[in-house]
């Protein structure tokens, strides 16, 4: 029985729209960890872990 691959049915992308899709990708990461830090820094804040708190908002992510 032949493996069905998610992406199978998906038409090939050409260069352009890959570059499109990294950009995506990119700007959801970005995105989401500077959604992560500023929950952190509401929520380290109220405990005593300002040294994780800064280490993981100078990740040089955005």
């Amino acid at each position: 029985m032949e493996h069905h691959h998610p992406f199978q049915d998906v038409p090939a992308l050409n260069e352009g729209s890959l570059g499109a899709l990294d950009d995506l990708i990119s700007h959801l990461i970005k995105s989401f960890y500077q959604e992560l830090c500023m929950y952190l820094v509401v929520h380290i804040q109220k405990t005593d872990r300002p040294v994780l708190l800064n280490v993981i908002c100078s990740l040089d992510l955005w």
